[in-house]
């Protein structure tokens, strides 16, 4: 909804919001020689081409991997509408896709990630967890993209007020808790806000029961957001985003099955961190592998 202050209108509501963090930049950073006048004192000029030459790389491998995963997410928003129900949702929803029209997805960027957003209170947009659904997706695709490029990511959704000032950027409580349940995560996977899990429920089990499509349509989707929660073995709510990607119909209709690949990766990086000691990396790539594991059925095909 619209509110105004000194400077103008901004829209204030309740917002859906997922933060993707790249794991490892703290560590590509610091590997980075400092300013260059500062090397050049410390170490004499002739160590300042070299800072120069690592400090672009590591620039360069952050923003290309931060650009591509947006335009990861822009291109599977922009593809959302034209897919066909039989190929690319599942049955619980197949009936509502073709009716759907939810809220505006926006991304920013935010400390070393990027930031995915959607209001879901909006009273010109009644089927708001049409967009959610797509978000959830979105993330999907883009948490197992990373672990096939072998840099993961992880993620935390939650649900909160926000202001947004301007297109693009949103500010307050959806924020903070997006950012803290990535924090929480641990390892690489999608964290979900509890209170994300209970404002989707709540939408499932209190919709009014009417005619009107478009509520039918909105608790449809909130349904399949539901659909694809489950309780990790710390009672963390994580989004099994192996069950909402299609593979099979991505398989036949690329001949390509990023999953595999990202097995491939983990399994490897749990047998490295085995091989040197690391029993913290161990342990929680242990728990990545054992969730591919248990989910095999949808993607090893």
């Amino acid at each position: 909804m619209g509110e105004r202050d000194d400077r103008g209108t901004f829209n204030f509501g309740n917002y859906f919001a997922a933060f993707i963090d790249l794991l490892g930049t703290t560590q590509l950073i610091r590997s980075v020689p400092g300013i260059p006048l500062l090397v050049a004192l410390d170490e004499g000029f002739d160590a300042v081409e070299g800072a120069i030459a690592a400090s672009k790389a590591a620039a360069v491998k952050l923003s290309s991997t931060l650009r591509q995963i947006d335009g990861e997410i822009r291109g599977f928003l922009a593809s959302a509408e034209k897919r066909e129900a039989d190929g690319a949702y599942s049955g619980t929803i197949k009936a509502a896709v073709p009716a759907a029209s939810g809220s505006s997805i926006q991304s920013q960027a935010f400390s070393d990630g990027l930031v995915v957003f959607t209001e879901v209170s909006d009273p010109a947009h009644q089927t708001p967890f049409a967009s959610v659904y797509t978000v959830l997706g979105a993330l999907s695709t883009v948490f197992v993209n990373s672990l096939y490029r072998e840099w993961p990511v992880r993620i935390g959704v939650g649900l909160g007020w926000g202001a947004q000032p301007v297109e693009g950027m949103v500010y307050g409580a959806c924020i903070e808790s997006s950012y803290r349940m990535e924090q929480k995560a641990g390892y690489p996977r999608i964290v979900l806000h509890d209170d994300f899990v209970r404002y989707t429920r709540h939408h499932v089990d209190f919709a009014p029961r009417t005619d009107s499509v478009v509520i039918k349509i909105n608790r449809k989707f909130a349904a399949a957001c539901l659909d694809l929660v489950f309780r990790d073995e710390d009672g963390t709510a994580v989004l099994d985003y192996l069950k909402w990607i299609p593979f099979a119909h991505l398989a036949e209709r690329t001949g390509f099955n990023p999953a595999r690949q990202a097995f491939a990766f983990i399994t490897a990086e749990r047998k490295r961190f085995h091989e040197c000691g690391d029993t913290k990396l161990l342990e929680r790539y242990d728990k990545l592998v054992a969730y591919f594991e248990s989910r095999r059925s949808f993607w090893d095909m």
